[in-house]
């Protein structure tokens, strides 16, 4: 510990990684643009699997027996 003593501010402090180059940038932005549109495509043509009452009836026995344990019961 270096009690006492002020910080030299005139030092650059050591980078602490390696910075991407705007390249770099540009090569990842246009991979993650092309996968978002991939998965936006595939989600579009996805039929949901589950029966919406079923899932509604499971929620409200789930929402009691939740409330039965919080209470004790």
């Amino acid at each position: 510990m270096n009690t006492g003593t002020f910080p030299n501010l005139n030092v650059p402090p050591k980078v602490a990684a390696e910075q991407i180059t705007p390249e770099e940038k540009s090569a990842k932005l246009a991979q993650l643009k092309a996968e978002k549109q991939q998965l936006t495509a595939e989600g579009a043509t996805a039929k949901p699997t589950a029966n919406t009452a079923e899932l509604k009836k499971l929620a409200q026995s789930h929402a009691q027996d939740a409330l039965k344990q919080i209470e004790g019961e």
